[in-house]
C-alpha cells in the first residue's frame, strides 16, 4: 500500500540545468603535437545551430577555435532552472533521458567533422580539476548574440520574444529560448538600476583531452 501511494505521488514535471563550467579541450595528433584550428559548432537535436546556449561564448561574431597549443576553452553560465518537461511514471523509471534537451558539440577541422559529442556527456566525462573565477556580463552576452543593444529600449527587444512560436519549438530550442529570456531579465534589472551588469563568478574547470588520428595533416606528416 505504501509503495502504491508513493508511485501515485511521483512528480509530473522535472526541471534541470547545466552547471557553471569552464571546459578546456586539448587537441593533439597521434604524435603528440598540438592541433591548431579545431572549431566548435553547437547544434540542437534537429541540427540547427544553437548560438549562445549551452555554450555561452559560442557566438556569431566570435568563432571558437583551438590555438597554437591545441587548446580550446569555452563556458556555460548556469541560470538555475534552464529547462523542464512533463514526466510520466514510465519516464521516471526509464530515467527520462529522452526528455532532456540535447545539444551536440561538433568539432571541425579543415571543413570536416573530427568529433561529435553531446554537451552533457562532454562535461560528465571530462576531468574536474578545480575552480576558476571569470567575469560574466549578461548585457555583453545579449549584445554579442546580436539580439539588441543594451542601449535600445526594452520594447525593441521583444522581436526575439515571439510567443507565437512557443509550441513549435523542440526541447532544445525551448531551453535556449528561456535561457536567453532569463539573461535579458538580468540585464534589464542592471540597466534600470544604472549599475554594471558584470560580475565575477566561479566556474568548475573540466579538462577534456582529445587525441586525433589525423591523416595528411600538417602536424602529422
Amino acid at each position: 500500500m505504501g509503495v502504491g501511494l508513493y508511485v501515485l505521488q511521483l512528480p509530473s514535471e522535472f526541471v534541470g540545468s547545466y552547471p557553471t563550467v569552464e571546459v578546456r579541450m586539448t587537441f593533439l595528433d597521434r604524435r603528440g603535437n598540438p592541433v591548431e584550428g579545431v572549431e566548435l559548432r553547437v547544434v540542437d537535436e534537429v541540427g540547427q545551430v544553437s548560438w549562445g546556449y549551452p555554450v555561452t561564448d559560442f557566438l556569431p561574431s566570435k568563432p571558437l577555435r583551438s590555438d597554437k597549443q591545441g587548446n580550446l576553452t569555452f563556458h556555460h553560465v548556469s541560470q538555475g532552472v534552464e529547462y523542464s518537461a512533463q514526466m510520466s511514471i514510465l519516464d521516471y523509471f526509464l530515467g527520462y533521458s529522452h526528455l532532456v534537451p540535447r545539444f551536440n558539440c561538433c568539432l571541425i577541422l579543415e571543413d570536416r567533422a573530427i568529433l561529435n559529442v553531446d554537451f552533457r556527456t562532454l562535461i560528465r566525462e571530462g576531468k574536474t580539476t578545480g575552480m576558476v573565477e571569470r567575469k560574466w556580463d549578461p548585457c555583453q552576452y545579449i549584445e554579442d548574440l546580436a539580439i539588441k543593444s543594451r542601449h535600445a529600449p526594452k520594447e525593441q527587444w521583444f522581436a526575439f520574444l515571439d510567443e507565437s512560436k512557443r509550441d513549435a519549438r523542440n526541447a532544445s530550442q525551448k531551453a535556449r529560448y528561456y535561457y536567453i529570456v532569463n539573461t535579458m531579465g538580468d540585464c534589464w534589472i542592471c540597466l534600470d538600476q544604472g549599475r554594471d551588469a558584470g560580475q565575477v563568478i566561479r566556474y568548475q574547470v573540466i579538462e577534456y583531452p582529445v587525441v586525433l588520428s589525423l591523416v595528411n595533416h600538417t602536424t602529422d606528416e
